[in-house]
C-alpha cells in the first residue's frame, strides 16, 4: 500500500474550521449572543480537532509536525479564548493539560495509519479517538473537583455528565476523518505516472 500525503488545501481548511468552531461561540458571547450548551443551539464538540491529529499523524511528512500542528491550532484557540473573554480561567482550566495530552495520544494514533489506511482501519481509530479523548479528559476534570465526590461514584457521575457532548465528538470525527483520508484530503506517494513514449532515433 502506498505512503498517503496530505492536500494541504485540506489541511488549512480543517485548521480553520477547528479554530472557528471553537472561538465561534465566545465571539458571539462577546456580542451579546449568549449560547447554552444545555440547549443543544450549538453543534458542541462538532469539531474536526481529533480527525486532523489522525490525518496529520497519517499524512504529515514529518513526525514532529503531526504533533505540533495540531498543538499549535489548540493553543492558538485557546488564546484566542482568553482574548475574548477576558477570562485566562476558561483558557486554560486546571484540566487543560489532559486535552493537550489527549490531542497527542491521538496524533500518535495516527502514525498507525501510516503504512495500512485502509477504511476499516480508519473507521475503527475514529471511533475509538474520540472515547480515548472522552475518558482522559473527565478523569482529569474529576480528580480534585469539588463538585464530584472523589470516589468510583462520583467519577462516574463526572462521566455521566460528559456523555451530552460525546455524540457531537464522536460524529464529528468519523464525518471529518472520512472527508479528510478521502481523495480530497490525500494523495498517494510513490503513484508511478504513465510512461512518455521515448522519441524515435535514426
Amino acid at each position: 500500500m502506498h505512503r498517503i500525503l496530505p492536500r494541504w488545501s485540506a489541511v488549512s481548511t480543517a485548521c480553520l474550521y477547528t479554530l472557528t468552531v471553537r472561538l465561534l461561540p465566545y465571539a458571539l458571547r462577546s456580542v451579546g449572543v449568549d449560547i447554552d450548551p444545555t440547549l443543544m443551539t450549538w453543534p458542541w464538540n462538532f469539531s474536526p480537532a481529533l480527525a486532523l491529529c489522525l490525518y496529520g499523524g497519517a499524512t504529515l511528512p514529518s513526525r514532529t509536525a503531526s504533533l505540533v500542528t495540531p498543538l499549535g491550532i489548540y493553543l492558538a484557540s485557546d488564546l484566542g479564548i482568553w482574548a475574548l473573554t477576558q477570562r485566562i480561567d476558561w483558557a486554560f482550566y486546571p484540566a487543560q493539560w489532559a486535552v493537550y495530552l489527549a490531542l497527542v495520544l491521538t496524533a500518535v494514533g495516527g502514525w498507525m495509519l501510516r503504512s495500512n489506511h485502509r477504511w476499516l482501519r480508519v473507521l475503527s481509530a475514529a471511533i475509538l479517538a474520540p472515547w480515548g479523548f472522552f475518558l482522559l479528559t473527565n478523569f482529569a476534570c474529576w480528580v480534585g473537583n469539588e463538585n464530584y465526590s472523589q470516589t468510583p461514584a462520583g467519577l462516574l457521575a463526572c462521566y455521566a455528565a460528559g456523555l451530552l457532548h460525546q455524540r457531537n465528538l464522536i460524529v464529528a470525527t468519523v464525518v471529518f476523518s472520512g472527508i479528510l483520508f478521502s481523495p480530497l484530503g490525500v494523495r498517494e506517494a510513490g503513484a508511478s505516472l504513465p510512461r512518455q513514449p521515448l522519441p524515435e532515433t535514426a
